[in-house]
């Protein structure tokens, strides 16, 4: 299918392509001086020939290309892989926020599913959380994705004090198809809320 700015590109190049060939005629109509033209060109008759054969070679080039349908990029597994990763954590980020603990549950690593009391228990006392991930690298191994990443988590405490945590993690994921969270190594963002025992003012 041909776009329509290519379209309007050519038209564009004809116009003026036209209008430099009705210059030209016009002066070789109007050489009241009789000047031979053929051989001493005029300076607008130089200049003519000049972006005459630049105007040529555009008009080539857009009608070469504009009739052509590029083909539709195909990603590869890795960049699917890592769409899915990304929509894995900003989904568990999320549902963190949102203190949806049956959605969180179902990401969180099946191994420290005990945790879930104590990061429900955090959430209560929370005012407004706001975690926010900053990742570092991705490295895929065959089937195991590990995720080194920052964050920080901010929150308003129970007597309206702010408080800010921040630390580095480590996420290890498994699978392809079907995306697990295996293992959460370093500093937990979402137990730091619960290692808060008096907040900072």
């Amino acid at each position: 299918m041909v776009c329509r700015s290519s379209k309007a590109r050519i038209r564009l190049c004809r116009r003026k392509l036209g209008s430099f060939l009705t210059h030209r005629s016009r002066l070789v109509k109007n050489n009241r001086c009789g000047l031979d033209l053929s051989r001493n060109p005029p300076y607008n008759a130089v200049m003519f020939g000049q972006n005459g054969f630049a105007f040529a070679l555009l008009i080539a080039s857009l009608l070469a290309t504009a009739g052509c349908e590029q083909p539709p990029v195909k990603p590869t597994e890795d960049s699917r892989r890592l769409q899915q990763i990304d929509a894995f954590i900003e989904g568990l980020r999320s549902a963190y926020e949102g203190r949806n603990i049956q959605s969180f549950s179902a990401g969180y690593p099946s191994e420290r599913q005990n945790d879930l009391k104590t990061i429900a228990s955090a959430l209560d006392s929370m005012t407004s959380p706001r975690l926010d991930f900053i990742i570092d690298r991705i490295v895929l191994q065959g089937e195991t994705v590990r995720v080194a990443l920052h964050w920080e988590l901010r929150w308003q405490s129970a007597k309206d004090l702010p408080v800010k945590q921040r630390g580095n993690a480590l996420f290890q994921f498994a699978g392809k198809s079907d995306l697990r969270l295996q293992t959460i190594e370093g500093d937990n963002p979402f137990m730091a809320a619960a290692s808060v025992a008096t907040p900072a003012p």
